[in-house]
């Protein structure tokens, strides 16, 4: 999975919690929370390439957690 995608859908993930911000406020939030996010795909990637996990719980599973660990966070 890329970083691109494993992004997109912690913000999606993120977003559902904070309705009330703006496309402008969520990606602010997230650039400043960059490092976090990286250090989570990271992680996922090496359980995803060790066996630990498989792509559905990397997509869906891993990277939605993170999103909402960033609103839980927010």
């Amino acid at each position: 999975m890329k970083f691109e995608d494993f992004l997109a859908i912690a913000r999606k993930s993120f977003h559902e919690e904070w309705k009330n911000l703006t496309e402008n406020e969520v990606a602010e939030y997230l650039q400043s929370e960059m490092e976090y996010i990286k250090s989570e795909y990271d992680m996922y990637s090496e359980m995803f390439e060790h066996g630990e996990i498989n792509i559905t719980q990397f997509k869906n599973s891993a990277s939605g957690a993170t999103g909402g660990c960033l609103a839980l966070m927010y």
